[in-house]
């Protein structure tokens, strides 16, 4: 079988599911309980899958690792809340009061190759095949890929753009602790992300009976954000060691990770500031009248093309006619997955570009000597 061949059957057998894993999101998942209202589920393209074993022409970016090294997790998380709480100056040992914001979540490692389902099997034994190997075989990996929690939350409003990275603060942990587990609070580990720093050596089944039993418990944690904030945006990095290479028209290279982005609204104002105010943004779409709509948790928006909009709604505006401008449908939902610049990656591997795209390049007969 050649390699086209293989790519082919490959997409014969899970392109039609990871086409709806990214539409729905919902194809595997554990179970939301316990105040978790969303979940990442999982999403890999077969292209994601085959990695490196895909011949790519110029131009095409670049994906990486591929099977069997590509990971991925679900993560499930509470919706984005505050409370003011007493906070130690670990310079002074002074106490204050401040409002903190803070995110809960979870995460289930999972085998992106069950997106196959019961064409599992077929798959695997194909991406595994020894005969449809790549020729730059690369050297295998020293240690286990590692789960890097990293949550950054970025200001959507008018203006500069904001970003506030989590942080590690063991005192607003143990209380964040304390109030959303209570009764559970002994028996439950709610880590930062320094400590989820983990090895994913298993993962979960989606056949697995109690999945949730063995599922991480993390906490992200914001301080000083800004309370005139009424649209933000969550990225979740470090739950799949999935990348993209690409080119930028300069010649520069970008070296894109794959990220999870949730999308929130508080309609509220820095006077009365009310946790409840919070808003999960599920979906956006663009009307054939030029309408936008946005779907939250607690219903749904209109903004018309020709009234003030919010700067949220604007770049949405703008998103979607590029979009509608690449013969896209202009609709969009959250949570989603997607590939976003890696800050300061740096790639050093002379001719990496030629070792990643594995050109099959047939090598010329020599004439046979006289």
């Amino acid at each position: 079988m050649s390699f086209s061949q293989l790519s082919c059957t490959v997409a014969m057998t899970v392109s039609v599911l990871a086409t709806s894993q990214l539409a729905q999101g919902q194809l595997i998942r554990a179970p939301l309980d316990t105040g978790f209202v969303r979940t990442s589920s999982i999403s890999m393209t077969v292209d994601e899958l085959l990695g490196s074993q895909k011949t790519r022409a110029e131009g095409e970016p670049l994906l990486g690792p591929g099977y069997p090294d590509l990971r991925i997790a679900e993560v499930q998380f509470k919706p984005v809340r505050y409370r003011r709480m007493d906070v130690t100056n670990p310079q002074t040992g002074e106490r204050s009061k401040e409002l903190v914001w803070y995110m809960v979540y979870r995460v289930i490692p999972r085998d992106p190759t069950e997106l196959a389902g019961d064409s599992r099997d077929d798959l695997v034994k194909k991406l595994s095949d020894p005969n449809l190997l790549p020729q730059n075989q690369l050297e295998p990996p020293t240690r286990a890929p590692l789960l890097l929690p990293r949550f950054i939350l970025r200001t959507d409003d008018a203006g500069n753009q904001q970003t506030y990275v989590d942080e590690v603060n063991l005192e607003i942990q143990r209380n964040v602790l304390a109030r959303e587990f209570r009764n559970r609070a002994e028996n439950l580990q709610l880590m930062n992300s320094v400590q989820a720093i983990t090895e994913v050596t298993e993962t979960v089944s989606d056949s697995d009976p109690d999945e949730l039993s063995k599922a991480l418990y993390g906490v992200a944690v914001w301080r000083n954000v800004d309370p005139t904030t009424d649209y933000f945006t969550v990225m979740m990095t470090g739950f799949s060691n999935a990348y993209r290479v690409l080119q930028n028209a300069d010649g520069s290279t970008v070296v894109e990770h794959k990220v999870i982005v949730q999308k929130f609204g508080r309609p509220g104002d820095e006077f009365n500031q009310q946790e409840n105010e919070f808003r999960l943004i599920d979906k956006a779409r663009l009307k054939t009248n030029g309408d936008i709509v946005v779907d939250t948790d607690s219903g749904a928006s209109t903004y018309p093309a020709n009234r003030p909009a919010p700067a949220f709604v604007n770049r949405l505006r703008a998103q979607f006619q590029e979009m509608e401008a690449a013969g896209e449908l202009p609709e969009l939902s959250w949570p989603m997955w997607e590939y976003q610049p890696r800050p300061k990656a740096n790639i050093t591997v002379p001719e990496y570009d030629s070792i990643l795209r594995n050109a099959k390049n047939k090598v010329a007969t020599q004439p046979a000597a006289q």
